[in-house]
């Protein structure tokens, strides 16, 4: 269906046929001058003017309708939301390029490359949510606000590189970092975040603990993934395992150990799973605007009457 937006404007459609009428009303009112004349010369001038006036009066109709704004309405759309708001933090940290995540087929990989890996899964299982991604190394960043632009949001993932935020870990930085997001962006101020780290809060000025106390007095559950081969965690490398977890029972979340890159995406698989996707449906009749078409009519219509003023009158 074609309807317009501001109908009342085409009243002035009747403006210029009133100044016609006016001045052909004047021009009979006139005493006549009469002079000789060729009656087909006379014909003329009036059918020239009479064509002028209508291309005149067809330029300006186009232009009061496209005023008027045409706009078709399009068969209609359904989109589900789930209203779910999650946010991804990442450590950045330098011991992310260690490569000890073992694949199935036997093959080991960085803890960056699995970690992008089990991201780009969690994502498309979550295509109704509104995800954000963190990364934090010396200290906490954005690197997308909440959105449901996943295309976009997988962009971010790709770009991920250990040391992008410095060489150490904040996580009680991360966390808060989150939270703020999530109540300053989330409808209601709730929502979760699933964070990963092979390292332990070294640099941050908040502990992991008063970060998540701040996480649970908003609604915001915190899930942990701690991340690295047992052997590596043998020799040495600094996982803190009791940060993890104690952030993640202050806010009724679940910690994890992911020693493979399998067990990570299993892990995130199974966060997505326990958050439940009740999803909404929304209805919505999208519209075409249409002005372009009489614009267009007004300009042919205004080059006619042109021509036909410097044809009648050249």
């Amino acid at each position: 269906m074609v309807y317009l937006t501001n109908p009342v404007l085409l009243a002035l459609l009747v403006l210029p046929l009133v100044i016609y009428y006016l001045l052909q009303s004047g021009r009979r009112s006139e005493t006549p001058l009469r002079v000789p004349t060729i009656p087909l010369l006379k014909r003329k001038v009036r059918r020239g003017s009479r064509s002028v006036f209508i291309a005149a009066f067809l330029t300006f109709a186009a232009l009061v309708v496209a005023a008027a704004r045409p706009v078709q309405t399009l068969p209609e759309l359904q989109v589900t939301t789930s209203g779910h708001n999650f946010v991804l933090a990442v450590d950045l940290s330098a011991s992310m390029t260690l490569s000890d995540m073992r694949t199935d087929d036997g093959k080991e990989i960085s803890r960056i490359d699995a970690v992008k890996a089990a991201l780009a899964r969690f994502i498309s299982l979550r295509p109704n949510d509104r995800i954000a991604l963190e990364a934090f190394g010396d200290h906490a960043y954005m690197m997308s606000p909440l959105t449901s632009d996943h295309e976009l949001l997988l962009n971010f993932v790709k770009e991920l590189e250990p040391g992008l935020a410095g060489a150490l870990s904040s996580t009680g930085e991360a966390i808060s970092l989150g939270t703020s997001v999530l109540r300053r962006q989330a409808s209601g101020g709730k929502g979760v975040i699933v964070l990963v780290s092979d390292g332990r809060d070294t640099v941050g000025a908040t502990p992991p603990a008063a970060a998540a106390g701040f996480a649970k007095s908003g609604g915001i559950t915190v899930h942990t993934i701690g991340l690295g081969a047992a052997d590596q965690q043998e020799n040495g490398n600094s996982l803190d395992e009791g940060d993890l977890r104690d952030a993640a029972y202050i806010t009724g979340g679940k910690y994890y150990r992911a020693t493979s890159a399998d067990l990570l995406s299993t892990i995130y698989g199974n966060i997505s799973a326990a958050e439940a996707q009740d999803s909404t449906d929304h209805y919505y009749t999208p519209t075409e605007e249409l002005y372009w078409i009489p614009l267009l009519a007004a300009l042919l219509f205004g080059f006619l009457t042109a021509v036909l003023i410097r044809w009648h009158h050249g």
